[in-house]
């Protein structure tokens, strides 16, 4: 039911994945966010395509790990005695392997990606200075976590509720035949 909608999704995320990571890459200098910012696009279209656990895991994992890398940098944690890469890292694989396990599905990423791409191209426009000094600046990417936070959980739990009622549709559908 909504797995057509899911798809022209990601393909819009694809668009906003390649367009970050050139910003990554060539205006703000940081390679590596713009390489996992690239990887996170492929395999999300990637899991649509291949239902397979160890893709939904890689998927989940370099999710995470870019969010965590993302959001760390708005933390001051003192008391963490650990390389806070490490940390970020042990977190995010732990997460992507319950996710593996209760059989999640990318929905929940995709539409948190969308209003992710959609917010932060929205406070390019109106942020302070110009759009290409603005926007993915990790500045903004603060900015937009730290302020609109409470709807990007709104939109990952929208994808939680779509992920779990396309289950049970499916699973509705395979027992009636």
């Amino acid at each position: 039911m909504f797995t057509d909608w899911l798809y022209k999704v990601n393909y819009i995320n694809m668009i906003g994945f390649i367009f970050g990571s050139l910003m990554m890459f060539f205006g703000w200098n940081a390679p590596l966010m713009g390489a996992l910012l690239l990887a996170a696009g492929v395999l999300l279209i990637i899991s649509k395509l291949n239902g397979r656990p160890f893709i939904y895991f890689m998927t989940y994992f370099v999710h995470l790990c870019l969010i965590g890398l993302l959001i760390f940098e708005l933390l001051s944690i003192e008391w963490l005695s650990i390389n806070p890469i490490l940390f970020v890292v042990c977190i995010a694989a732990l997460i992507s392997l319950i996710a593996v396990i209760i059989r999640s599905n990318t929905s929940t990423l995709s539409l948190f990606w969308l209003a992710l791409h959609i917010l932060i191209l929205a406070y390019g426009f109106i942020g302070e200075g110009t759009f290409w000094s603005t926007v993915w600046s990790p500045g903004s990417v603060q900015v937009v976590f730290k302020t609109f936070y409470s709807i990007l959980i709104a939109f990952f739990l929208i994808g939680v509720f779509l992920d779990r009622f396309q289950n049970e549709l499916r699973r509705e559908y395979r027992d009636r035949n």
